[in-house]
């Protein structure tokens, strides 16, 4: 059963594993949002109103990255920058002391998380469950959704061939699953199982897993940014997220969705931390935001963890939900058992509402010539129960619940 005090104990194992003080460390804790060390995101828009200034500290910029994105037409720089402490340097260059002068367009590299309470994740620990109905089909898949996540496995196919089949990319998105040995890292197999949601709400779709998050369900606004870009679908879902200085939007994200085409959609996790807080990507406007809501014993009610606000859009079940896993040993971080995965798991989070909400637009648009807005429209519209503060509620099809919660 779903438990706030054992999601507690694995949020404190995940936040000491991703976040515990050491040379080698790439994720730094800001002021209620984690960044890569020495990274400063800039819009090259807004260059001539910052080069003195980055001159000045000796930024030196990685043309690696800043070439990446110049390759998909997204005006963005990365610098590396030592000599002054990333989120000091950016509040420095975000005070404006002309009245009317434009405030720039930067930030640290801020990391997005695959969507625990410290900035974003799954709500808590999978359990094993036993295998699930896939609803495979005859039918030929006419659209092709994008799936910012962990990758999927080498062994998808023997795991599950009915997925795998559905699985489309170019070799570079796979999910190297663990932390050691057998044992699974905190998000290792996060990607399988939005993709199994996926497959079994728009069962004629096919899916792109673009690889952005580490096993351990750590991304960033380049490496997320960047994956958008490379992904090339008109619809993509994107179970991840994070929070940023400021709350002010991550620049990259930020110039991307700029130029991004009106009628395609982002599905994006509204994160969950239980507070209003902007959590992007999800809080952008173009974007869609889903917030979970618990649909156990019929009724609809918030899940315990879900961010909300106004600026979430919808909601879908994210309370004991079952999908398509991996095969391997969890650690419990309350009692260090080892607890036994065979390519099935029970999860909760908005991680696993959002690509129900992204299947569900999928399947409004099959057989029609509706763009991905378009679908997102009527499927948004044509939800009838308002829960406050999570939108409207779009009821899956398929029934997703743990049979054995």
């Amino acid at each position: 059963m779903f438990n706030t005090d054992r999601i507690a104990l694995w949020l404190e194992a995940r936040q000491t594993r991703i976040l515990g003080i050491r040379p080698d460390a790439t994720v730094l804790e800001g002021p209620g949002y984690l960044y890569r060390p020495y990274q400063l995101v800039v819009n090259t828009e807004d260059l001539p109103l910052v080069a003195a200034q980055l001159n000045e500290i000796g930024a030196e910029e990685l043309p690696e990255l800043s070439r990446a994105f110049a390759d998909h037409e997204i005006p963005i720089a990365v610098f590396r920058v030592t000599t002054v402490p990333i989120p000091t340097l950016v509040s420095r260059l975000r005070s404006v002391k002309d009245e009317g002068s434009p405030v720039p367009r930067l930030g640290p590299n801020h990391v997005l998380t695959g969507e625990p309470t410290y900035h974003g994740g799954a709500g808590g620990e999978p359990r094993p469950c036993p295998p699930l109905p896939l609803e495979p089909t005859d039918e030929e898949p006419s659209l092709t959704v994008g799936a910012l996540d962990t990758g999927v496995p080498l062994d998808l196919v023997d795991l599950h061939p009915d997925l795998a089949a559905r699985i489309t990319g170019d070799g570079n998105d796979v999910d190297t699953l663990y932390a050691g040995g057998d044992i699974l890292d905190h998000e290792g197999g996060h990607g399988t199982f939005v993709s199994g949601i996926l497959m079994r709400c728009a069962p004629t779709v096919l899916i792109d897993p673009e690889k952005v998050l580490t096993p351990d369900g750590i991304g960033d606004d380049v490496t997320v940014t960047l994956g958008l870009a490379e992904a090339k679908c008109r619809l993509v879902n994107a179970s991840l997220g994070g929070y940023t200085q400021d709350d002010m939007p991550p620049p990259a994200l930020e110039a991307y969705l700029a130029r991004l085409d009106p009628e395609s959609v982002i599905v994006a996790a509204a994160g969950n931390n239980a507070q209003g807080r902007p959590f992007w990507p999800a809080a952008f406007k173009h974007v869609i935001a889903v917030g979970a809501v618990d649909t156990r014993k019929g009724a609809v009610t918030p899940a315990p963890f879900s961010n909300f606000g106004q600026w979430v859009d919808c909601c879908a079940a994210g309370v004991d939900i079952a999908s398509t896993y991996v095969k391997g040993e969890w650690r419990l971080a309350e009692t260090d058992v080892i607890e036994e995965f065979d390519g099935w798991a029970c999860w909760s989070g908005t991680s696993f509402a959002a690509p129900q909400v992204t299947a569900a637009i999928a399947r409004r648009m099959r057989g029609t010539a509706l763009t991905p807005r378009q679908a997102a429209h009527h499927v948004l519209a044509d939800a009838t129960h308002h829960v406050p503060g999570l939108g409207v509620f779009i009821r899956s099809h398929v029934n997703l619940l743990c049979p054995d919660c």
